[in-house]
């Protein structure tokens, strides 16, 4: 099985849907829709937190 990303179709790390930049690319568009000004490693250890 290939590797590619569902959005770009380029290369993404093996059992990956979507590559890291795309992936970035819509955590920043999510952001800028929320109002969010968050580095995405705070926002992601944020979540962790909610969830434990």
């Amino acid at each position: 099985m290939i590797d590619t990303c569902v959005c770009c179709g380029e290369y993404g790390p093996e059992g990956r849907m979507v590559c890291p930049l795309c992936e970035s690319k819509s955590r920043k568009k999510e952001d800028e829709q929320n109002g969010k000004d968050r580095p995405p490693d705070l926002e992601r250890s944020n979540r962790l937190r909610r969830l434990a």
